[in-house]
């Protein structure tokens, strides 16, 4: 079966244009993804950004609050309580226990 060239160049345009068609397709559903799809990811990544900064602020506090009890003096603060413990106990005994 040989073809005459008319009806190569006619099948070849076909072909053609069955490609380009296909190839207009993808773009234009890559350009649809892109407008539907891209905000949606740009949006969440800010959310993960804007909870980065809340796990951050939250690990600063705790670090302070450790800074702040270590820097407590236990051993002082046992002594002052039981200071106080006698104190109380001996005023208990001066002015007589109310009970």
């Amino acid at each position: 079966m040989i073809m005459n060239t008319e009806e190569l160049i006619k099948k070849q345009t076909n072909w053609i244009k069955a490609v380009f068609g296909a190839l207009a397709a993808i773009v234009v559903a890559l350009i649809i993804f892109g407008a539907l799809l891209v905000p949606k990811f740009y949006k969440a990544v800010d959310e993960v950004e804007s909870s980065i900064q809340e796990i951050n602020v939250l690990v600063k506090d705790a670090d302070e609050a450790v800074q702040n009890i270590n820097k407590v003096d236990f051993d002082h603060l046992k002594q002052s309580i039981d200071d106080l413990s006698k104190i109380t106990a001996f005023l208990a005994n001066v002015f007589g226990d109310s009970k």
